[in-house]
């Protein structure tokens, strides 16, 4: 999935497509652990309040 960056006030952010934050049950204001690899060039989010997911996940992230 390619996302863009965007400004948002005086800070930059990259929007979450809302069927992830449906699907993982998330909220405005919940926590969010980053992770930053430099030399890679990732960003790793962990999101500590989301559900667990079912075994087999569609690609519409719902139940197959």
């Amino acid at each position: 999935m390619a996302k863009k960056i965007i400004q948002t006030g005086n800070s930059a952010a990259v929007t979450l497509p809302s069927e992830f934050i449906q699907t993982l049950n998330l909220k405005i204001g919940d926590p969010v652990e980053v992770n930053v690899n430099y030399v890679k060039g990732e960003i790793i989010f962990r999101f500590p309040s989301a559900r667990q997911l079912p075994l087999a996940v569609g690609r519409n992230g719902r139940d197959q």
